[in-house]
């Protein structure tokens, strides 16, 4: 009730009698009924707002539990689906695995066994041989059957639910291709599936979720309108009743799927509000009732009584209404007695309703706080007070109100934002309302603001904690961003059509390859922007889309397509095209991943040519002269001859001049046999330095002189110090009752006794030549051999050697340094102190002489002489740091007589020492670097 009016109103009663009983009737009646209709509509709206509020905040988070849920059971699909396709794809393998004991009843038992429902075995022609469904045994599949990639080589094809090519039923099929062309196709029925996957069904969750007391109903639509969620009230004419619906967009990896609508009852809201209209009706009734029974009591003693009434009215009007009203007024038998009465009374009943309307603001879920603003001496405002606060306020922000309420804001906050000082200021200033979200930096929190003033220089807040629907909101935000940035960035050119085949996505893959920029070709349809050829033919190729719309199913393009650029150019392509499903099983539309198969095309081509040649000489392979040689071994091309070559002393050349020079005698030879062979005849590299060449339709004699004029070429070949020689033997082959690999057996018989005959003979060639070649690279290498071979001679009679082992240690002495072949010139003749990779080069001959003589009869018992000529006898030498009498006498003597030479020597290095200098060295090393007793057998014939 207005105090302020009431006390004008008896201020001009006491002024004037005159029509008092009229003036002080009706206009306070009308000024509580006012204020009873404001504190109702007031109790009613903020009721309503509450319930409908939690109601909405219910069905946000029952919504977001289901759609939690779909993701979670769209995983576990994908999940059943491989297992399922597991299951298919072990019960083919134990069918290949068992392919020796088919039978009809075999399958049968292995499908009951297995929980498979259908089990097909193939020919390597697509013919079924064995069935669990007779009605299939013989059947092929058509040229346009998905079995067809297995027939043609694919080893392994899982389809999706299809129906079956004969009886209609809808089945899942995989199957496998074994190793020889033949494979098994298995099947398990579309009601098994569905009976695996129904529990994850959108139905299934609605009725879960819907089974909550407080929900009338849950629905499920396909709207991909809205991605907001809401909440509305609207009248069901099926149910009768007012619903209070609440709508929440499903959206599953970025894709908005559809909504999902709970529905609440209004019955308890409406009550609820019904209660509060029908409690304060009664009091309001009452508080008449009984100030028309006062009012028509008044009489004398006026203008006291409103004296004391006034009095009592600026009691009230300071907000104290536990100050009674007093006795002696009530008692009066006036008017202004029943005025006090009933004023008395309607103190009693504003209380009762300001301590409703305080309950129900405390127990309120929003947090509601009443503030003062403070200015400065400009009136802008600067700061503002806490006056009062309920209990929901505390919860949101944490701030407790018996440490707040009367402080400043700065106090309470020191590093609140000056944004919400400015807002607030302008609501209580200005008396607009405002409605905002903002994030507090001090509290780290999101608010949803709703700013009103009450006073003048106040603003009371209702706040709610939005945080959680921020962070959603950011995490979808994030989603969506994500999706798409992948989508954009994905190596594949992605196109995206609605369900009526025209463009609606681009990534820029996609306008590099067609030629098209993604908003010109919006809205296309999709053949204008992506049209496809047969690369050779030129004759346009099915329209994709069209397809996938029409089946359902995911397509493929077929071989050797081509799509037409903008600019007219042919793109070979490799492309795929699939549906887009909606909730309930619509297609909405159809997303094409399509790629530049030119460089993919190229390397196949490069696979497919090393599968069958060899990488090096560019002849054919193992792997290909085997096919061959089945192919061949015919009638029509008897007879067939067949030569097995092998190039003597290939390792022996990897061994002194290095694999480079190995592999350009290779490539010389391959280009020998390429001449001397004929079109129709087949050369192959074996492995190594073997060769093979078939010839079909060739004589003995032919053959003969086939391998007479190679061998002839190949001694020809000028490479460096290299002796090139071949061995070479064939048989032939006469009669198909002859055994192609007893032949093959003889021609390598043969070879091997052409090599055992002349291969000795040219390895010791090549030793020569190495040594020929050493001395033509190196200064005084020849003069540097034959004293080291001399002193070891003198220190081998010395030590009463016979004959023969006096020859051994003066070959071993020529040979010693014969791996100095892989050292460059320029590094053993370099001036310069060696580094430390240098030395570690040179250090390398003494293995490489090793390698390089233990492949020849002659010499290889001089290897290891020759391999550790460079040990110390203190173990610390090179290449096997062997130490004392583990290294070969014949390598201690040959230490001792290089390390000699080698200090009288002039070297580029160095300049040579005396004899007596060196004789020093030799004794400073005895027991260290050198035998003690060789050391001074040497001194002592020195």
């Amino acid at each position: 009730m207005n105090e302020r009016n009431h006390l004008k109103i008896l201020n001009t009663l006491y002024k004037k009698s005159l029509s008092f009983r009229a003036k002080i009737l009706y206009l306070p009646l009308m000024v509580v009924f006012l204020a009873i209709i404001t504190i109702a509509g007031l109790s009613s709206y903020f009721t309503k707002e509450v319930m409908l509020n939690n109601m909405k905040t219910h069905g946000f988070h029952i919504a977001q539990q289901f759609v939690e849920r779909l993701e979670s059971n769209e995983a576990a699909e994908i999940i059943l689906n491989d297992m399922i396709e597991d299951r298919i794809r072990t019960a083919c393998n134990i069918i290949i695995k068992n392919q020796n004991i088919l039978s009809n009843d075999y399958l049968n038992e292995l499908s009951k066994d297995l929980k498979i429902d259908e089990i097909y075995w193939f020919d390597k022609d697509g013919e079924i041989i064995y069935a669990t469904v007779p009605g299939y045994l013989g059947w092929k599949p058509d040229v346009n059957h998905p079995l067809n990639v297995i027939i043609q080589g694919q080893s392994e094809l899982m389809e999706d639910i299809r129906q079956d090519a004969e009886f209609g039923n809808y089945v899942k099929y995989g199957a496998v291709r074994s190793s020889d062309g033949t494979f098994v196709q298995a099947g398990i029925s579309a009601d098994k599936i569905y009976e695996l996957t129904n529990q994850f069904s959108y139905q299934a969750i609605a009725e879960d979720m819907a089974s909550n007391d407080d929900i009338l109903y849950v629905h499920v639509t396909d709207d991909t309108q809205n991605r907001i969620p809401y909440a509305s009230e609207y009248y069901s004419e099926s149910l009768g009743e007012n619903i209070f619906d609440v709508v929440y967009p499903i959206i599953i990896n970025g894709n908005l799927m559809g909504s999902v609508n709970i529905g609440y009852p209004m019955k308890e809201a409406r009550a609820a509000i019904a209660g509060n209209i029908r409690l304060i009706s009664i009091v309001a009734s009452v508080v008449f009732v009984v100030l028309i029974f006062i009012l028509s009591k008044i009489s004398d003693r006026v203008i006291k009584s409103i004296e004391n009434i006034k009095s009592h009215l600026e009691i009230m009007a300071a907000g104290n209404f536990t100050h009674e009203v007093s006795e002696s007024l009530i008692q009066k038998k006036d008017e202004f007695g029943d005025i006090a009465k009933s004023l008395s009374t309607t103190q009693k009943s504003i209380k009762n309703i300001i301590t409703d309307h305080s309950m129900l603001v405390e127990k309120m879920q929003l947090g509601l706080a009443v503030h003062e603003i403070i200015t400065d001496e400009e009136g802008k405002p600067v700061d503002y007070r806490f006056l009062s606060a309920n209990s929901s306020f505390e919860k949101l922000t944490g701030l407790k109100r018996e440490e707040i309420t009367g402080k400043r804001a700065f106090e309470v906050l020191p590093h609140l934002e000056p944004y919400w000082v400015n807002a607030y200021g302008e609501v209580a200033l200005t008396g607009d309302s405002k409605e905002f979200e903002n994030y507090a930096d001090e509290l780290g929190k999101w608010y949803q603001v709703v700013a009103y003033s009450p006073n003048h220089n106040q603003f009371a807040v209702i706040i709610d904690d939005i945080s959680n629907r921020k962070k959603m909101e950011d995490l979808l935000y994030m989603e969506k961003e994500n999706f798409r940035t992948t989508l954009l960035s994905i190596g594949d050119g992605v196109i995206s059509t609605d369900d009526k085949g025209r463009i609606i996505l681009m990534n820029v893959i996609a306008e590099q390859l067609t030629g098209w920029k993604e908003d010109e070709a919006i809205g296309k349809n999709f053949a204008d922007v992506f049209t496809i050829v047969h690369e050779y033919t030129m004759e346009p190729c099915r329209n994709l889309v069209e397809d996938v719309l029409r089946t359902g199913e995911i397509k493929e393009l077929a071989n050797h397509t081509a799509l037409i650029r903008r600019n007219g150019t042919l793109l070979p392509i490799e492309d795929s095209a699939a549906p887009i499903w909606s909730k309930n099983g619509k297609i909405t539309g159809v997303v094409i991943v399509f790629r530049d198969f030119t460089e993919k095309r190229e390397k196949h081509n490069q696979i497919e040519y090393l599968s069958y040649h060899d990488y090096l000489t560019g002849l054919y392979n193992r792997r290909y002269m085997e096919e061959a040689m089945k192919r061949i071994d015919t009638v029509e091309n008897l007879p067939v001859s067949i030569m097995v070559l092998d190039i003597n002393g290939l390792k022996l050349t990897n061994d002194a001049f290095g694999h480079e020079m190995g592999d350009k005698l290779l490539k010389k030879v391959a280009d020998i046999l390429k001449r001397a062979c004929r079109p129709q005849d087949i050369i192959a590299r074996m492995g190594g330095d073997e060769f093979s060449i078939l010839m079909p339709n060739t004589s003995s004699e032919q053959a003969l002189n086939m391998r007479d004029s190679i061998i002839k070429e190949t001694s020809k070949i000028d490479l460096e110090s290299v002796i090139v020689s071949v061995a070479a033997g064939y048989d032939i082959k006469t009669d198909t009752s002859q055994d192609i690999d007893i032949i093959i057996k003889n021609a390598e018989n043969s070879m091997y006794e052409r090599k055992m005959k002349y291969g000795r003979a040219m390895r010791s060639q090549v030793i020569e030549n190495v040594l020929r070649s050493i001395n033509l690279k190196y200064d005084n290498e020849q003069i540097h051999t034959e004293r080291v071979a001399e002193y070891c001679e003198l220190m081998a009679k010395e030590m009463n050697f016979s004959d023969r082992e006096i020859y051994t240690i003066k070959h071993a002495g020529i040979l010693h340094d014969i791996g100095k072949i892989i050292i460059p010139p320029e590094l053993l003749n370099k001036k310069e102190k060696l580094t430390n990779d240098e030395f570690d080069i040179i250090k390398k001959h003494s293995e490489t002489g090793y390698h390089i003589l233990r492949n020849t009869y002659e010499y290889a018992g001089l290897a290891k002489i020759v391999r550790h000529h460079h040990e110390r006898f203190d173990g610390k030498g090179y290449p096997d740091k062997l130490k004392g009498h583990e290294i070969p006498l014949e390598s201690r003597i040959i230490a001792i007589a290089d390390a000699y030479e080698a200090m009288t020597a002039n070297r580029p290095y160095q300049v040579a020492k005396s004899k007596e200098e060196a004789l020093s060295e030799i004794k400073r090393g005895s027991g260290t670097q050198f035998d003690p007793e060789i050391a001074e057998v040497f001194l002592k014939i020195m």
